[in-house]
């Protein structure tokens, strides 16, 4: 996907027009008035063929949120879900490469067979960074995935976990990107029930929505 300059000030300036106070304790200083993105990557093996539009979508939302100060948490899941780095300030696109040669790059050594999105939203409604944040704080949860839910009780445990998810940040919004249509419904009727600003969009819908991502807004 490539950026546009339009799109990456507005969403600068959304970002750095969000204020809160998040606390979560790391190595680095986390900045005191920011918005906190979280953005995660399905690294799954169908995911393969838009790995490096989904790593260049990463690189777009990083640089911005580096020009914004605002946190950064960023994660990867495929049949379980774990922090890669952060969460930090943004630094940009460049402190990642390490990371996502480690974490993101496709390996035939080490495939990844599997999705479990419920598991990814499960484990952050429980995170302690997360649930530290104050309610007013604009959490922004940004998912880039082909929409793939490959076990059964993963529908039940996105529900639920967005559930909790909304109710602890009522500032919440979520943007799903790169879902096949097929698996849109089921995102919408599971999902979209539980969080008012969720939407799950195609990589062709994807560039309009990021525009309307209302980082800096509350509902």
């Amino acid at each position: 996907m490539k950026r546009r300059d339009g799109y990456a000030l507005g969403l600068a300036a959304l970002l750095l027009a969000a204020g809160c106070h998040s606390t979560p304790k790391s190595p680095r200083r986390v900045g005191e008035d920011s918005s906190y993105l979280i953005v995660a990557l399905d690294r799954s093996d169908s995911t393969i063929v838009r790995r490096e539009t989904m790593l260049t979508q990463l690189d777009v939302l990083a640089g911005d949120a580096d020009s914004a100060r605002a946190t950064l948490d960023l994660w990867a899941y495929d049949t379980a879900p774990v922090r890669i780095w952060g969460p930090n300030l943004s630094q940009g696109a460049k402190p990642l490469q390490e990371v996502k040669a480690a974490e993101l790059v496709p390996s035939n050594k080490h495939p990844r067979r599997g999705t479990r999105p419920g598991l990814l939203l499960e484990r952050l409604a429980r995170d302690t960074a997360v649930q530290r944040l104050p309610a007013a704080c604009p959490l922004r949860l940004v998912v880039l995935t082909d929409g793939g839910i490959d076990h059964a009780d993963d529908p039940a445990l996105l529900r639920q976990a967005a559930h909790q998810l909304a109710e602890q940040h009522p500032n919440l919004q979520v943007l799903v990107i790169g879902i096949e249509a097929t698996e849109r419904q089921t995102w919408d009727r599971v999902v979209g029930q539980e969080i008012p600003r969720f939407k799950a969009v195609t990589w062709s819908e994807a560039e309009i929505e990021l525009r309307q991502l209302h980082l800096g807004e509350k509902p």
